[in-house]
């Protein structure tokens, strides 16, 4: 049981518990009607099941219940109940009980349907997150190693050519800003005998007329 209000007390109530298997005319009225509208609960067979462990000790006499279904399934009922002397129930009291019960398997659906599609949207994120983890591994494996930059002595100049213009002839001439290399020293490649034999044909041109 959901729910019983005591209107004698104004309270609620909940935690009672009734089996189907127990009371098998009355849930049999449920799933094969819409309501059940006994007059004199405590004799209807439809409801005297009902008669010694909630009926007296409660005071009940007559009764109207509801079914609630979702998807064609009863999935619980509306019970309206009278205390006191047995009460003839009125047709418009037995469609209200209907009308009620329809509202309350409406809202029932409705939750089912809202949990349904956040059950959906969690499982759309958690594929996202998988898929996205997956393809991130896959390009942390696929990486290609980074090569060391070139240097000088490879043979590649890392200096950029600066462009140059000449203010006489309006040309353009590109240097580097790389310095140069040193030239050779010519005492390192010729020996002292050649050093000397060009110094003579030097001495000897300047002395001709």
């Amino acid at each position: 049981m959901v729910d019983l209000y005591r209107r004698s007390a104004n309270q609620h109530e909940a935690g009672s518990i009734l089996k189907a298997e127990d009371f098998p005319a009355y849930f049999e009225a449920l799933r094969s009607g819409r309501y059940i509208d006994a007059h004199d609960a405590l004799r209807d067979p439809r409801t005297n099941e009902f008669s010694d462990i909630y009926l007296r000790p409660l005071g009940i006499t007559s009764m109207i219940d509801a079914a609630l279904r979702v998807g064609g399934e009863v999935v619980g009922a509306l019970c309206l109940e009278h205390v006191g002397p047995q009460r003839m129930w009125q047709d418009h009291e037995i469609s209200f009980s209907g009308e009620v019960s329809d509202q309350i398997a409406h809202a029932l659906l409705n939750r089912a349907n809202l949990e349904a599609k956040a059950e959906q949207v969690r499982l759309q994120e958690q594929l996202f997150r998988s898929q996205k983890m997956e393809a991130v591994g896959r390009l942390a494996g696929d990486r290609p190693r980074l090569s060391q930059p070139p240097d000088r002595d490879r043979g590649t100049c890392r200096d950029p050519i600066q462009p140059q213009i000449s203010p006489r002839s309006g040309s353009t001439r590109y240097r580097s800003s790389r310095r140069p290399n040193k030239p050779p020293n010519l005492h390192d490649n010729f020996s002292p005998s050649h050093a000397t034999s060009s110094l003579r044909s030097q001495r000897s041109i300047s002395s001709r007329p």
